[in-house]
C-alpha cells in the first residue's frame, strides 16, 4: 500500500469540496461592508483585523503567537498573505480565504525541531511581485534582499548602503512593475530600485528635501505622485513620480506610519503616537474623523495598513463540508490530530490541483463503546466551530464489524472492525464518517458535515 501523504493529499483534492472558508474571514463582520482593514500592531505582536468601513474591531490575525513585532504585510500570488515579523526575523503566511496560519516562509519555523535561522536581519518591508518574487528590507542590514519563497533562502541583494546610502529600510515599501520605492527611515531618504538590475538602487529623494524627516511609508497616487509619511516631520509629503517635492499634504496626524488609500480623495494614516488611524482628506490634509482608537481591538503601535476587498462566497451557512485527516488507532478509539478542509479547487476541466490548498482546522477523537457504538469529539480555535461531540454509530453491518460483535469488543484481537460508515444515528441523520485503515496502526477519517450559520 502506498504511504498517504502526497496521495493522500491528491485524493483530498478530488474527494473533498474545495469550500471557501467565508463564513470566517470574507463575511465576517459588516455584510455591507466590502472591504477588511488589516493593521500591523508591532507592540501589541499581532495583526488587527477591523471592518473597513466603521473601524469596529473583529479579531486578531495571529492565534498561535508566532508574529512579533509585525510590520508589512504583502500579497502573494495565490492571494494569501505574507506578514513581515520583524522581531523574531520570519515572513509568516496565511491563507486568504480563512485567515488562518499557513506557514512559515522564511525563518525559524514552529513546525520544526531546529532552529531555522532568518535569512534578513530585522525584516521591516515588504514586496511581493505577480511572478511571486519576494523582496525584503532590512532594517539593520541597510538592504533590499530577494528571498527564495520555497525554502526562505537569499537569492541576492538588490539595494544596499553601499550604492544608494539606504540606512533603515522601513515597512511601507511601494513596488509598481519592475520600480520599487523604498523608503530609509535612518538616512531620511527614498531610493527606487529596478528589481531587473540588482544594484541599481539610486536616491529618488535627498534626505530633508520637502522636510522629509524618518519617512516610513511610500503610496503611490493613481496619478503616480508619491504620499510619504514623514514620522519625525510629524506630516504626509507629496512627490512627483521623479522625486520633486510638490506639497505637505498633512501636518494634523502625529508621528505617522502606515498609510493607505481608501479613495481618490480619503486616506487612512496610523499614528503610533496615538496609537489610532485617521480618515484624513487628501486635498487639505483636514482629519475626518478617528476611525480607529487605541481601545477599539488594543491597538498598539500601528505600522502598516492593508484594505483587503471581501471575496464573497455563493455559499452560505448549512452547506455541505468535507473534513480529512489521518490519525492513529489507540486501543478501542481513534485520535486525529489535525483534520483539513481544502480550498482553490474547481469543477470539471478547470480543475487544478497545484491551485488546492490544504487548510488545518482541528482535531478529533473518536472512542468506540461497542463495535458498532462511540463518541466522537472535536476541538478547534475557530469560533464558529467551538468543541463538542456527540455519539456516533455503524451506519450498516459488515463483515468484520459482525465477527467483532460476537466475540466483543474486549477480546477483538484486530482493528479491522474499526473500517466502514458510522453516522450520528437518527438525530444526526445526513451526516456521518468514512472510516479506513492503512498501514501502520493509522487510519483515514473523512468527516461529511455542514458548515456553520455565520454570526451576523
Amino acid at each position: 500500500m502506498r504511504t498517504p501523504h502526497k496521495s493522500l493529499a491528491n485524493w483530498i483534492c478530488l474527494a473533498a469540496l474545495a469550500l471557501p472558508w467565508s463564513l470566517q474571514a470574507q463575511d465576517m463582520g459588516d455584510p455591507a461592508c466590502p472591504k477588511l482593514l488589516l493593521i500591523s500592531a508591532f507592540n501589541s505582536n499581532n495583526v488587527k483585523i477591523h471592518n473597513a468601513c466603521d473601524g469596529s474591531f473583529i479579531r486578531n490575525l495571529d492565534t498561535n503567537n508566532y508574529l512579533r513585532g509585525p510590520q508589512a504585510i504583502a500579497i502573494d500570488p495565490r492571494g494569501d498573505l505574507v506578514v513581515v515579523s520583524e522581531s523574531n526575523g520570519r515572513l509568516v503566511r496565511y491563507h486568504r480565504d480563512s485567515l488562518t496560519y499557513d506557514t512559515v516562509v522564511a525563518g525559524d519555523r514552529p513546525e520544526t525541531q531546529g532552529i531555522e535561522t532568518t535569512p534578513v536581519a530585522n525584516p521591516t518591508g515588504l514586496a511581493i511581485t505577480p511572478a511571486g518574487r519576494m523582496l525584503v528590507g532590512s532594517f539593520s542590514g541597510d538592504t533590499v534582499t530577494e528571498v527564495d519563497p520555497a525554502d526562505g533562502s537569499v537569492i541576492g541583494h538588490l539595494a544596499s548602503f553601499g550604492n544608494s546610502q539606504i540606512r533603515g529600510p522601513d515597512t511601507g515599501m511601494s513596488l509598481d512593475g519592475n520600480r520599487l520605492v523604498v523608503p530609509g527611515f535612518n538616512s531620511s531618504t527614498l531610493i527606487e530600485v529596478d528589481i531587473t538590475r540588482p544594484g541599481s538602487d539610486r536616491v529618488l529623494v535627498s534626505s530633508g528635501s520637502g522636510g522629509i524627516n524618518a519617512p516610513r511609508t511610500v503610496v503611490k497616487q493613481a496619478s503616480g505622485d508619491l504620499l510619504v509619511t514623514s514620522w519625525r516631520g510629524n506630516s504626509v509629503l507629496q512627490y512627483s513620480a521623479t522625486g520633486v517635492f510638490k506639497r505637505v499634504v498633512s501636518t494634523n496626524v502625529r508621528r505617522p506610519t502606515g498609510m493607505a488609500l481608501e479613495s481618490n480623495g480619503v486616506m487612512l494614516v496610523a499614528s503610533d503616537s496615538t496609537n489610532a488611524i485617521y480618515r484624513v482628506r487628501i486635498s487639505d490634509g483636514v482629519v475626518l474623523e478617528t476611525l480607529i482608537s487605541a481601545s477599539n481591538g488594543s491597538l498598539q503601535g500601528p505600522t502598516f495598513i492593508l484594505l483587503l476587498e471581501k471575496r464573497p462566497s455563493k455559499l452560505a451557512g448549512n452547506n455541505p463540508f468535507w473534513l480529512i485527516g489521518v490519525g492513529k488507532v489507540l486501543g478501542k478509539s481513534i485520535q486525529v490530530d489535525e483534520m483539513i478542509f481544502t480550498t482553490g479547487g474547481q469543477f470539471g476541466a478547470a480543475f487544478d490541483p497545484d491551485t488546492v490548498a490544504n487548510i488545518p482546522w482541528g482535531s478529533i477523537i473518536i472512542e468506540f463503546l461497542t463495535c458498532n457504538s462511540g463518541f466522537m469529539t472535536w476541538s478547534t480555535d475557530d469560533p464558529l466551530f467551538g468543541s463538542g461531540g456527540y455519539e456516533i454509530f455503524r451506519l450498516a453491518s459488515d463483515h468484520f464489524g459482525d465477527l467483532c460483535a460476537e466475540v466483543g469488543l474486549e477480546l477483538v484481537d484486530n482493528d479491522f472492525w474499526i473500517a466502514g460508515t458510522w453516522y450520528g444515528g437518527v438525530t444526526r441523520n445526513g451526516e456521518g464518517f468514512l472510516i479506513n485503515l492503512i498501514n501502520d496502526g493509522r487510519v483515514v477519517v473523512s468527516w461529511y458535515t455542514y458548515l456553520p450559520t455565520a454570526p451576523g
